[in-house]
């Protein structure tokens, strides 16, 4: 028998993804005030389970396809360096394995991380020719190689637990 301690509530993080599929709130993210509220929510969700919110994140990098999308995936990883860089070193493999590798640009703007993210474009160079592109100032010319193959159509209580037991997701260092 399940004890209601053990339960576990994960508000925050169900904002966060009903907030990603209702495009008029995502583009509300050019309202400073409103920003300074998702930022909030991105902060309390974070704290409340930093794997769903990790898996969360990993979800919106590989299913962006809208600009308003993309734009609330920048802010989402704007608010991942500032608030939070050592998830953003723990997880970048990740996060540009199942999203883009052009998003690691995003992070370079970021002080606190930047020089960490620079040491691993010099690093990834050695290795992937997409990298060595990049050092010598071009932006890298692939897409997101979609592996997210369920509908973001369902409700957000499907769609959440199709994320949390989505195997793409694995690997997450919190």
């Amino acid at each position: 028998m399940e004890n209601s301690t053990n339960k576990k509530t994960i508000k925050f993080n169900t904002s966060v993804l009903n907030w990603y599929l209702n495009e008029d709130k995502v583009k509300q993210i050019h309202d400073d005030k409103y920003r300074e509220k998702i930022y909030s929510l991105f902060t309390n969700a974070a704290y409340e389970d930093p794997l769903v919110f990790m898996r969360i994140v990993l979800y919106i990098a590989n299913t962006r396809t809208k600009d308003d999308e993309i734009i609330g995936y920048k802010s989402l990883l704007h608010f991942l360096g500032i608030l939070l860089p050592q998830f953003v070193l723990n997880n970048i493999d990740l996060i540009l394995k199942l999203g883009n590798k052009n998003d690691v640009l995003y992070f370079l703007s970021i002080p606190n991380i930047q020089k960490r993210i620079i040491k691993f474009i010099e690093y990834k160079s050695k290795y992937d020719s997409d990298y060595k592109d990049l050092l010598n100032g071009n932006v890298i010319k692939t897409k997101i190689n979609r592996v997210i193959k369920y509908n973001k159509e369902n409700n957000v209580v499907t769609l959440l637990q199709n994320i949390l037991d989505d195997p793409n997701f694995n690997g997450i260092n919190v």
